[in-house]
């Protein structure tokens, strides 16, 4: 698992995975539940998240640290 809810951001799904022009990196693109707990459903609306990804030196990808 590369990315998966955590205390009080819930529910990431249909992401994206990118590469920067320039060779700037790769980002992971996703919608989320802000400032929740608990199981769902969830009030309110998802907020759209971008957040680095980050290739380990044996190419295998690290789990995502969601970001405010």
């Amino acid at each position: 698992r590369i990315l998966s809810s955590d205390a009080t951001r819930k529910g990431p799904g249909h992401h994206s995975i990118i590469e920067l022009p320039g060779g700037d990196g790769w980002r992971i693109v996703y919608h989320r539940w802000n400032h929740v707990t608990g199981k769902g459903p969830y009030p309110g609306v998802r907020r759209i998240a971008i957040d680095p990804l980050v290739h380990r030196p044996d190419g295998s990808i690290a789990p995502v640290v969601m970001s405010d």
